[in-house]
């Protein structure tokens, strides 16, 4: 049943179209593309739309293994929890910035309330995110166009108008549920 309405309302959001959602987002995209110095309306070809996804994500990787690391002395530790293995915070980062989501760990007895929300959380919507963006290019370039977007624009709509969305509405729900 929301099929297609979910469709139409993402094929609206990543052609640039107006959606019901704009006056609240609109602002927040334009906020992080201030912040982040991206002009929106530089469109990218396929060599640069890899290269800016593959650098992106390997920034954000190395944040997170960076997050899992150092963790003793980052805020939100209140269980004292140590130094995690390197191999243990590699596998961590390279599982949840992939959006395998594989973990080998008892989250709560390795890991601090700021790894669990920054290096856990985060990467599952920024992985899911950048799968999105990158089903997009695709979908544009089999549609026969040049350029593939902008990854940076793809990947914050994805967030700001697919995930947060969506992660609301659910949250309401369970909340209605107990």
């Amino acid at each position: 049943a929301l099929v297609f309405p979910m469709g139409r309302y993402m094929a609206k959001v990543f052609s640039g179209e107006r959606t019901w959602l704009d006056p609240l987002f609109n602002p927040v995209d334009r906020f992080i593309y201030k912040l982040s110095g991206v002009d929106p309306t530089k469109q990218q070809r396929w060599p640069a739309y890899v290269k800016t996804m593959l650098i992106t994500n390997g920034i954000m990787f190395l944040i997170l293994f960076l997050i899992i690391e150092l963790q003793s002395v980052l805020p939100l530790n209140p269980d004292h929890q140590g130094f995690v293995n390197p191999f243990q915070a590699f596998n961590t980062a390279a599982s949840f910035i992939t959006n395998t989501n594989w973990q080998s760990y008892a989250g709560e007895s390795t890991l601090s309330y700021f790894s669990q929300i920054f290096a856990i959380i985060f990467p599952m919507f920024t992985s899911a995110a950048t799968g999105l963006a990158c089903g997009v290019a695709f979908i544009r370039g089999l549609g026969g166009s040049v350029t593939l977007g902008n990854f940076y624009v793809d990947l914050t709509r994805a967030i700001t108008r697919i995930m947060l969305p969506i992660a609301f509405i659910f949250a309401i729900i369970l909340i209605g549920f107990g």
